[in-house]
């Protein structure tokens, strides 16, 4: 032990002289960290937004076959059935359902000018009591049958002209802006509302919408709701759990980005790997004679392959606390926009959690033991008598 205290010593104090070698391991290592880091709080923070938005005791109805509410068609008539419904919650004598009718707009960005899509949702009185997270935050709420709409707060900040009291063109159409509203950083924020039935109208919707949404008495009714909407021949509807449904639709886009995480990340790593492999081959090479000399005196294999091993795993250690440090500064809680799958244009923050932080430095700490401990196997393998001759 005591050698092997004195050899690491030693050899860290000689760090100084290897001090460019050594920021090559430190910045590598800590650039596959940064981006392993950014890409899996992108997919936290996504995550979070999404299944934010799902509740337990909750149900989404869509048209059976369908996927998602953006191909939905349900007739009017199959509303005021399934109304009826056992498990549904009541408030002041009136079921907690509604239907929603979903379409989806463009126009250009506040920033980069670049046309984005965001959801329009045709809401009715009751998608306010249905989605009790929703809270207006600035103006009032649509007027039936008029072109008003209320936006998302992400809305509002990302497209021009959403200001309350404007009037902004959406797919032909006027329609004047009368509040603005917050749902707890759910997706909803990335959503415009307006009247379900006019919205249906202009788009040439008929007698039809594209999904129920209902409060069940308690998460456990869902069965008990669903078998009763099956059991009925006059419906042809699909129940799921609010929860389920954009658990499923997070998952997708969150392990896509993860997915290419690894992969650059691997791609990186192997750079990493091999600059750590470089300086400490480099490192060893200048201590030829020193670690011959070592032997010579007695000092044990296990000491000096742990000095060089040491030195590898601190290099990598401040690379990935470093870039563990660099990314919670400048992306922990920065805003972002996902253009994917169901959710078109969501908005959400980049979350770099304590976890993701500690599985950033196990990484580089792997990292560093790769490119160690081949060169430290090198080191105690050190011909003796070459290694004395060495000037």
């Amino acid at each position: 032990m005591r050698q092997t205290i004195a050899v690491s010593l030693m050899n860290l104090a000689n760090i100084r002289t290897r001090l460019g070698q050594s920021l090559v391991v430190v910045v590598g290592i800590g650039g596959v960290v940064a981006v392993l880091i950014s890409l899996f709080a992108m997919a936290a923070g996504f995550n979070a937004a999404v299944t934010a938005t799902g509740k337990t005791d909750r149900a989404l109805i869509l048209r059976a076959g369908s996927e998602s509410e953006i191909n939905g068609n349900i007739p009017l008539a199959e509303f005021a059935i399934t109304s009826e419904k056992p498990g549904i919650k009541h408030m002041a004598g009136n079921p907690l359902i509604t239907r929603e009718t979903y379409v989806t707009a463009r126009l250009p960005d506040k920033e980069t000018e670049v046309l984005s899509s965001f959801p329009m949702r045709g809401v009715t009185a009751a998608s306010f009591d249905v989605r009790d997270e929703v809270t207006l935050v600035k103006g009032v709420r649509p007027t039936e049958g008029k072109l008003e709409l209320i936006a998302g707060i992400d809305v509002a900040n990302r497209f021009p002209g959403f200001e309350v009291g404007n009037t902004i063109r959406i797919r032909g159409d006027d329609w004047q802006v009368t509040g603005h509203f917050e749902s707890g950083g759910t997706s909803s924020e990335s959503e415009v509302w307006v009247d379900e039935r006019l919205l249906a109208a202009i788009h040439n919707r008929g007698n039809t919408f594209s999904s129920m949404l209902v409060t069940l008495e308690s998460p456990d009714d869902l069965a008990a709701f669903s078998q009763a909407v099956a059991d009925d021949k006059r419906l042809n509807l699909r129940v799921i759990r609010e929860s389920d449904f954009y658990a499923d639709q997070a998952g997708n886009t969150t392990g896509l980005i993860s997915l290419t995480g690894l992969i650059v990340g691997s791609i990186m790593s192997i750079g990493a790997v091999f600059a750590a492999l470089n300086t400490m081959y480099a490192a060893i090479s200048m201590r030829v004679k020193e670690i011959a000399t070592l032997k010579a005196l007695g000092f044990s294999d296990f000491s000096i392959f742990f000095s060089v091993l040491l030195e590898a795993e601190l290099l990598a250690l401040a690379g990935g606390s470093l870039a563990g440090v660099f990314a919670y500064i400048t992306l922990n809680g920065t805003s972002a926009t996902s253009q994917s799958g169901t959710f078109t244009s969501l908005g959400f923050e980049f979350m770099v959690t304590p976890d993701l932080l500690i599985t950033g430095v196990g990484i580089a700490l792997a990292l560093g033991f790769v490119g160690g401990a081949i060169p430290a196997l090198s080191a105690i393998r050190m011909n003796l008598v070459d290694g004395l001759k060495q000037v």
